[in-house]
């Protein structure tokens, strides 16, 4: 899953795969200072990785969240910023998540790997 995002103001936004309805998906996030793989499990929100990288709001930068088997790795302008490995979801649908903001994206790619 792909896509150039720019942050508008977010709590922190990015890209979802594997997503089993509204609450139950895989994401890589920017913002709150960090960039993270996360699970969300209905209200359990839980931080898989996570890496100081800056960013800063405002800027465009291309997301890539590639999924192979349980292995998530988030690239950030194509360097690996952050993975890890996580059994919970093995597919579902893919789209962006928003906290309390907006983005705005260019494109948004879907390949299967």
């Amino acid at each position: 899953v792909e896509s150039a995002v720019q942050f508008v103001h977010a709590k922190y936004a990015g890209l979802v795969a594997r997503s089993i309805g509204h609450r139950r998906y895989y994401a890589a996030v920017l913002g709150e200072g960090q960039i993270r793989l996360i699970r969300r499990r209905d209200d359990e929100i839980t931080t898989l990785a996570v890496s100081e990288q800056s960013y800063e709001e405002g800027c465009w930068y291309d997301l890539r969240l590639e999924i192979k088997g349980d292995r998530l790795t988030l690239f950030v302008d194509g360097s690996e910023a952050v993975s890890c490995t996580d059994e919970t979801y093995s597919s579902g649908a893919c789209g962006f998540v928003v906290e309390e903001g907006a983005i705005v994206a260019k494109e948004f790619t879907v390949t299967a790997l």
